[in-house]
């Protein structure tokens, strides 16, 4: 695959360096064209993801957005925080309030990244920001309790959030469930053939299973790798997949990443797809992606006793 054009990485380059909110605006507005751009000339997708991921990554680490925020400090969790986010990737980051001072929450920031095209997740009350010494007894909790998703949150944030995660024990079992309450869902047949008319989402059905998977492998295996392929090959390395699961896993990601940015070049991602949408290259593809991390997934549960 072509290395990245320049122009990609010059406007990378802009983004950590945003003193003012008209340039970090128009640094965020020409990402999505020169993603757009990469892939129309078959830039390898995990790379051009890899590439927003970090220049979203960096623009909310900037001057400009500190401004925007009064100070408050953005660790970058999800999709972006794994560096994997594309156009339609939520936006996720857990906020650490100054400690001192009682602190006036302000929409800015947000107001910045929706005006420029980005998607916002929600978060939860349990995730609302806090000060750093909260957040402590917040991964604690969760390892307590086993709270498989949180715990995730917390790896995906890598930092000294995804270091303590690491250091403990309670954390593997609880992110392997994590993974298992979310596999892929069988394909629904009608005689004997897959059913077109099934309402389907790349990131819901195979992303997102395959990143959890991934996450569980690396802590398991006792390593801080933060995306999801180096989280497999890490997997290998300690011993808690095997090869062929690991190239199953690895071939499916690839697929997966590549379709979903696909469609959104050609303007077809919104969340409303059913099987019939896709191609029927498209269709194979994400039917057997599918079942291949499901049985993966299966032979995993069943090592472990999930």
């Amino acid at each position: 695959s072509p290395v990245l054009h320049a122009s990609l990485i010059e406007l990378a380059e802009q983004a950590p360096l945003c003193t003012d909110q008209a340039t970090l605006r128009g640094v965020l507005t020409e990402s999505h064209d020169l993603t757009r751009n990469a892939l129309a000339h078959d830039t390898n997708a995990v790379e051009v993801a890899h590439w927003f991921s970090r220049l979203l990554t960096d623009a909310l680490h900037s001057p400009a957005a500190t401004e925007l925020t009064d100070g408050r400090i953005q660790i970058v969790t999800g999709p972006f925080g794994r560096g994997e986010g594309m156009p339609t990737s939520p936006v996720e980051w857990l906020s650490i309030l100054p400690k001192s001072v009682p602190y006036q929450y302000n929409q800015n920031l947000e107001k910045v990244l929706t005006e420029t095209g980005f998607v916002l997740a929600p978060l939860p009350a349990t995730l609302l920001p806090t000060t750093r010494e909260d957040w402590e007894h917040r991964i604690d909790h969760a390892l307590e309790h086993g709270d498989g998703e949180a715990l995730g949150v917390y790896t995906d944030a890598g930092t000294w959030m995804a270091e303590k995660v690491l250091a403990s024990r309670m954390a593997p079992p609880a992110l392997l469930r994590n993974a298992v309450e979310h596999r892929p869902p069988a394909v629904q047949t009608q005689a004997g053939l897959p059913r077109k008319d099934v309402p389907i989402d790349i990131r819901r059905d195979l992303l997102s299973p395959l990143a959890r998977l991934a996450r569980w492998a690396a802590i398991a295996a006792g390593s801080s790798a933060t995306e999801t392929l180096d989280r497999i090959a890490a997997g290998v390395h300690g011993g808690v997949v095997t090869q062929q699961e690991a190239d199953y896993l690895s071939a499916a990601w690839r697929a997966g990443i590549a379709l979903r940015l696909e469609r959104w070049a050609e303007h077809l991602d919104g969340n409303g797809t059913t099987l019939d949408q896709l191609t029927q290259v498209q269709r194979a593809l994400f039917g057997a992606c599918c079942r291949d991390v499901s049985l993966v997934m299966q032979s995993i549960a069943a090592h472990h006793r999930v």
